[in-house]
């Protein structure tokens, strides 16, 4: 391509450029521009604000960035968007490709998740002609800047302009989208894909290759060029011409670029007025020969196109000499390809200065003579070669000479503008896809002597209305007229002995057609012709092929042969031969021994059909579909009905002929009999052979020896079945839902498959009897008529689910043959209320008797093993009762059983399982053996009545969610051999208040109090090491927690949720600082864990353990109370006297305490007789009171006399004198008005030791 550049210098890249070399008087190239690359910046400094290629308008901006990961690429490109309202990460893509013509989307619409990304351009070089290809395939971008694709072909494609970008792929490679909400953020890994994403103001999207399947790290940015103006380049380049005087000439290349200019140019000299993109002239003469070039130019570059060369004068051929002598042929020359308008052939022509006759063109004379638009050849013409014209794309019209005999393969092929065929009567062969693609050809004339005519001789020939075949033909070839949809009526001469495979296949047009004498027609020969309304197939064809008439929509008149079926000759009718046809009626000749696969299907008119007495078997779907289809007569030959034969046609009435042996899978298929007569000599019954159709009665013939599944099945009319005694099996489903269905009658049969009598709903009498040894797997589920049951002896398998919904059902008796209930024999039988079992059985399955309305268990002394679910949903059990002999007991057994109240549990099982007794909301007692030594997840969940923890000294383990809404327990209290507590134990026990752990607890699991509202005191006693989430969490009226441990771990802001915060925690007195300092236990009261108080003695001597009141003096002021251990300040130690239930209130008490003494002084007059006072002590923990009684002295003693105090004063333990009391011990010395002295040590409470 020629290339001149300006000294210019351009807007938007700056070139570099020697200095030119003036050649011949006009500007020459001797160098390429270098396009300096935009300024790059580092992801996460560049801004919104550096872009400069902005698209749409608005006042939300977006970024739009691209990274190809191609060679030589050094950053990534980033384009703006701007927008008001809604809009996409779809709608920013389309609207940059939209106004950037040098940016470009492959994507595929319509998906289940909107539109695919499938890959990105950019034209690097800015030539303005991009394109991708594969597979000899280009593809170029459309207005918009998008190229479509489908079905994820994303993978190969390349740039056709190496120096351009492009990525694009699904398997090998692919666009991974990124996303970030401002120019700061980081990148994050899009979770939708472009037409779900929603921008947002400042956000921004990002598209980086994964080259084989391989991530990428991000490039630095680059600002998009600014849109502006293409500089001009050639796409497609003039071409040399050469034309007789007289003829017409137009240079016509194809730019591209913006503002362009033009100037022509002949031979170095500027044509005047010649500047358009094409140059004209009307009637060349010799003098317009000479050498043209344009010169194209705007505000970026000029260049111009290659220099061609115009010649006026003779289009001389060349020749070589031919077989015979005296003959040449015309031979390929490269001047042939500036030949334009008419060629004229000579009849003679010199070679070597002698003349030779022209009776020929070789092989690929004139191929690809683009610009010819005529020839004439001359008289003596006997033979056109191969591809002789072919690909000649401005040929309008062709005449060949009398003498023409031949035309070569391809001679004309890819015409597409000869739309005037003339032939001459010499004309023997048309030769194979001769005249293929001539789409101007409106219509042909055989000449009287053609005899063959090659395969895709005319095909793709779409504007072919006509075609004469002469009267001579012989051969016409396969697919001779493919594809030729205007084509409206064929005649075949009587000497034409087969139509080929596809010879007038997709001939939409084709109305009309006379067969003439052919014995055969081949594979799909009239296949869619869609206007084709009768077909009359001759005596002689022997042969239908496969699809030979195959979519012709408006076929509804089929004769085969004459109206005497003996006369054809037709043996066979191919696969499809007239599916989806219009066809009415059929009557196949008596000669007709192979009918096809689906030779008839989907023939939505076809209302009957008569078979031949040939016919001994009917191809698989050869009527399915027939949905009209009401009458079939059947030939006395017939032997095997296929697969589907007359699935879903409209039969009512069918009688077998006596020779029929086999009736295939859904041979009948949902068609509506009323009646059926098998015939004696009928073997098998295949699978779904009468599903759906409506008769009431059956009565299988014992010849009959195989009954396929489902063979029956969804007979909704059936009533009685009588089957013969060659049956020994009813498969499976083979009378599924034959929900009328109330006597069956099978004497030899042992065996019962799966479903086979499932859904039959009024069947009350079961076809048991002692030959049965199977029953299969939901045999009799839903027969809902059934009342009672009794299984003999001799059946000893029986499946899943065998009398699942029988809910009707109110007694059943087992027979010996089995050893277990299989898992859902009864489930769902409702009214089922008693069930006999022989003694070997020894296990209940799955579900056994799920929902029935057992008030006690059936369980015999053999039973060891009750499997999961086995009694769910016994809402009438009350009591259940487990034996010592059970060893193994499943899951779930007794959940939902809302009746239950009580149960026990044997000693043969160590645990109580999983989900046990799960949402049985009145279970309230629980026995438990000593040999259990676990409780399992959710084993009492939901168990609202219970009122106390069905916990032994055995236990060591209780799962999650154990105990999870038993809102009637209101204490519990756990042994120290409990070392495993599950999460959850008891959430929402609403009615807990208080919990005792035991020490071999040393974690509390999450939630494990959860929402237990009322729960006021938590004792562990075990070290426990760590708490989780939501353990105390809602425990909102928790007033004490005893801990006896170093701070757990595992605290966090949902482990203590609406804990008050004057919640007591109690902790080893050495460990107080540490939980004052520890996040979450900090936040709560926290004291010494101290033994709980208990009176040991008092001074003088009460009643403190319920015993009778004892004497004590009416002036008593000090009363000493001894303690189990010291007491503290946490103790709250608090005094009252009350005197007959009355507080008295004339009298002051004091307390003081020292060591395990608690002195209680009071202050008063003396005590009044009276039997019943009480020295009430209150602690932090307890209550305690001391029952006195004081009564009148008698005797000689003087009553003691108070002394009056004269000074009190208080010291510390060393000696140093206090102005007052201080916390902690006090030396107290008093002074008497007497003179004496009394001396006691004072202890007075220190603060709380709290945070």
């Amino acid at each position: 391509m020629r290339k001149i550049y300006a000294l210019m210098v351009l807007l938007f890249a700056v070139l570099q450029l020697p200095a030119q070399v003036l050649v011949q008087g006009r500007p020459h190239p001797t160098a390429k521009p270098q396009m300096v690359s935009p300024r790059a910046i580092a992801d996460g400094t560049f801004t919104m604000d550096m872009i400069e290629n902005w698209s749409g308008e608005g006042a939300n901006r977006a970024a739009f960035v691209v990274q190809w990961n191609a060679e030589g690429e050094t950053s990534a490109l980033v384009w703006g968007f701007r927008w008001d309202g809604e809009a996409t990460g779809e709608t920013m893509a389309r609207a940059i490709a939209a106004s950037d013509p040098r940016f470009f989307i492959m994507t595929e619409t319509g998906t289940a998740y909107g539109s695919t990304v499938s890959g990105f351009g950019y034209d690097v070089n800015k030539s303005g002609d991009f394109s991708i290809t594969k597979d000899g395939v280009t593809l170029s971008p459309n207005e918009n800047g998008i190229i479509f694709s489908s079905s994820y072909g994303y993978d190969g494609w390349t740039c056709t302009d190496p120096e351009d970008y492009w990525q694009s792929g699904w398997y090998q490679g692919y666009w991974s989208y990124w996303l970030k909400s401002s120019d700061s953020d980081a990148w994050g890994y899009s979770g939708t894909g472009i037409t779900g994403r929603k921008l947002t103001d400042g956000c921004w999207d990002g598209w980086n290759f994964a080259v084989n399947m391989s991530s990428q790290p991000w490039k630095p940015l680059a600002p998009a060029p600014k849109n502006g103006p293409t500089a001009p380049s050639v796409k497609v380049q003039p071409e040399d011409v050469t034309v007789s005087p007289g003829e017409s000439v137009t240079f016509a290349p194809e730019f591209k670029g913006d503002s362009l200019y033009f100037q022509w140019y002949k031979d170095e000299v500027a044509i005047q007025d010649a500047e358009a993109s094409s140059y004209s002239i009307v009637s060349s003469e010799t003098s317009d020969a000479g050498r043209y070039y344009c010169v194209v130019s705007n505000m970026l570059d000029t260049i111009s196109t290659d220099t061609v060369t115009l010649v006026v004068g003779d289009k001389s051929v060349i020749a070589a000499p031919g077989e015979e002598p005296g003959t040449a042929l015309v031979v390929y020359d490269d001047s042939y390809a500036s030949f334009s308008g008419i060629l004229t052939i000579p009849q003679t022509i010199l070679i070597e200065g002698e003349s030779y006759t022209v009776v020929g063109i070789d092989d690929m004379a004139f191929m690809g003579c683009a610009k010819l638009t005529s020839v004439t050849f001359p008289s003596t013409l006997k033979t056109i070669g191969e591809g002789a014209f072919y690909g000649c794309s401005r040929l309008t019209s062709v005449e060949l000479p009398e003498q023409t005999v031949s035309i070569g393969n391809e001679a004309f092929g890819d015409c597409p503008l000869l739309a005037t065929l003339s032939l001459g009567e010499g004309l023997k062969s048309i030769g194979r896809s001769a005249f293929e693609n001539c789409i101007a050809l409106t219509g042909v004339s055989m000449p009287a002597d053609m005899e063959s005519i090659g395969a895709l001789a005319f095909k793709g020939c779409t504007k072919l209305a006509s075609a004469a075949l002469g009267n001579s033909l012989t051969l016409l070839g396969d697919s001779a007229f493919y594809g030729c949809s205007a084509l409206q009526s064929v005649e075949l001469p009587v000497t034409v002995s087969s139509v080929g495979t596809r010879t007038f296949a997709g001939c939409s047009a084709l109305n009309a057609v006379g067969l003439g004498n052919v014995s055969a027609i081949g594979e799909a020969a009239f296949n869619g012709c869609s206007a084709l309304t009768e077909i009359a197939i001759p005596n002689g064809v022997e042969t239908l092929g496969n699809y030979a008439f195959y979519g012709c929509s408006s076929l509804a008149t089929v004769t085969l042969g004459t109206q005497e079926r003996s006369s054809s000759s037709l043996k066979t009718i191919g696969d499809y031969a007239f599916a989806e046809t219009a066809v009415k009626s059929v009557v196949l000749p008596d000669g007709v021994s192979t009918l096809g696969n689906y030779a008839f299907n989907k023939c939505a008119s076809l209302a009957t059909v008569s078979l031949g007495n040939s016919l001994t078997a009917i191809g698989n779907y050869a009527f399915s579909d027939c949905k009209k289809l009401e009458s079939v007569t059947f030939g006395s030959a017939l032997e095997t009905i296929g697969e589907r034969a007359f699935a879903s046609a409209k039969i009512s009435s069918l009688v077998l002929p006596a020779t029929v042996r086999t009736i295939g899978d859904w041979a009948f298929y949902n068609n509506p009999l009323t009646a059926i007569t098998f015939n004696d000599g009928l073997q098998s019954i295949g699978s779904r052979a009468f599903y759906g159709v409506s008769v009431q009665t059956l009565n299988i013939p014992n010849s009959v020896t195989e009954l396929g599944g489902y063979a029956f099945s969804g007979c909704k009319s059936l009533e009685t079945v009588t089957i013969g005694t060659g049956v020994t099996k009813i498969s499976d489903y083979t009378f599924n839902t034959c929900s009328a269905l109330t006597q069956i009658s099978c004497p030899s049969v042992t065996e019962i498959g799966k479903n086979a009598f499932s859904g039959c709903s009024s069947l009350s009498d079961i076809p048991l009897n002692d030959k049965i040894t199977s029953l299969g797997n939901y045999v009799f589920s839903g027969c809902s008529a059934i009342e009672s049951l009794v299984i003999p002896n001799s059946v000893t398998s029986i499946g899943s689910y065998a009398f699942e919904k029988c809910t009707k059902l109110t007694s059943a008796t087992l027979g010996t043959g089995i050893s277990s209930i299989p898992d859902y024999m009864f489930s769902s039988c409702s009214a089922l209320t008693s069930v006999v079992l022989p003694e070997n059985i020894t296990g209940i399955g799955k579900y056994a008797f799920q929902s029935t309305a057992f008030t006690e268990l059936p369980l015999t002394a053999s039973i060891t093993e009750i499997k999961d679910y086995a009694f769910k949903s016994c809402t009438k059990l009350t009591s259940v009762a487990i034996p010592d002999r059970v060893t193994k007991l499943g899951t779930y057994v007794f959940q939902s059983c809302t009746g239950l109240e009580s149960a026990k549990i044997g000693g043969g099982v160590t645990s109580v399982p999983n989900y046990m007794f799960h949402g049985c909301t009145n279970l309230v007692n629980v026995e438990l053996s000593e040999k259990v030594t676990s409780i399992g997840n959710s084993a009492f969940y939901n168990c609202k009545g219970l009122k106390s923890l069905p916990v032994t000294e055995s236990i060591t383990s209780i799962g999650t969610n154990a105990f999870y809404g038993c809102t009637s327990l209101t204490s519990v209290n756990l042994s120290d051999k409990v070392t495993s507590l599950g999460a959850s134990v008891f959430y929402g026990c609403s009615s807990l208040t208080e919990a005792v752990l035991g020490t071999g607890i040393t974690t509390l699991g999450s939630s494990l109090f959860r929402n237990d509202a009322k729960l006021k005191k938590v004792v562990a006693n075990g070290k426990i090491a760590s708490v989780s989430t939501y353990t105390f969490n809602g425990c909102s009226s928790l007033e004490r927690i005893y801990i006896n441990n170093t701070p757990p771990t595992g605290a966090s802001s949902n482990t203590f949720t609406k804990v008050p915060t004057t919640c007591r925690i109690y902790v080893p007195a050495q460990t107080c600082q540490f939980y004052a300092q520890t996040t979450y236990w900090k936040d709560f009261v926290i004291m010494p864990w101290l033994d709980e108080l208990e009176i040991v003695s008092t001074t003088p001597s009460m009643s403190f353990d319920g015993g009778e009141a004892l004497d004590v003096k009416p002036d008593t002021k000090t009363f000493v109370i001894e303690f189990n251990r010291t007491v503290v300040n946490t103790d709250s130690v608090s005094a009252m006297l009350i005197r007959s239930g009355f507080p008295v209130e004339d009298q002051e008490l004091t307390v003081s305490y020292s060591g395990n003494e608690v002195t209680v002084i009071r202050e008063g007059e003396d005590l009044p007789n009276d039997p019943y006072y009480y020295l009430v002590l209150t602690t932090s923990d307890k209550q305690f009171n001391i029952l006195f009684k004081v009564t009148t002295a008698t005797g000689i003693d003087e009553p003691a006399v108070e002394k009056e105090v004269r000074l009190r004063e208080y010291y510390s333990v060393d000696g140093k004198l206090l102005p007052r009391p201080v916390q902690g011990i006090n030396i107290v010395k008093t002074v008497y008005e007497d003179g004496s002295i009394e001396v006691s040590k004072v202890y007075v409470k220190p603060e709380d030791c709290r945070r």
